[in-house]
């Protein structure tokens, strides 16, 4: 419909040759344009450098699991289930009940080591070793409460 508008409008208006072309380039270009879209016809684009940057984990439990916890006998593959700082659960991996919404810690060839007694409901307080924690080495790493500091790497 505009673009018949603007024949009509050139035809009567002598225009040259290169700048009646380019009119009606023009005019073709928006008669072909795309109808309007809603917001629900619009494609998601995947995040940018502009977005915000997604928020962490928001779970109060904590799931440690593939170490060694070193009680009497140890736990080889064991899970240990925090909640709130508080023990909630510990023992080898399939035995123990483990929240879908919990945040989880690859300890596989560490050791855990109660400092204190292992009981449900009581603060945790585990030492983490890279190696067994039956030599004088220092430990890595530590659960006391919600404070946390676990080793990254060997």
């Amino acid at each position: 419909m505009l673009l018949n508008r603007l024949n009509i409008n050139l035809s009567r208006q002598r225009v040259s040759g290169a700048a009646g072309g380019v009119l009606l380039l023009l005019a073709a270009a928006v008669a072909c344009s795309p109808e309007k879209t809603t917001d629900q016809d619009q494609v998601q684009m995947p995040p940018g450098f502009t977005d915000p940057l997604p928020s962490g984990p928001t779970s109060n439990t904590w799931v440690l699991s593939g170490g060694t916890l070193a009680v009497d006998p140890p736990i080889t593959d064991a899970v240990v289930v925090i909640r709130d700082g508080r023990l909630a659960g510990w023992g080898r991996r399939g035995e123990v009940d483990m929240p879908n919404d919990s945040i989880g810690y690859d300890l596989r060839g560490k050791w855990l080591t109660p400092a204190g007694e292992m009981q449900l409901n009581t603060l945790a307080n585990l030492l983490v070793y890279n190696r067994s924690p039956h030599g004088k080495e220092t430990p890595a790493g530590y659960v006391r409460g919600k404070d946390l500091s676990l080793p990254t790497s060997d």
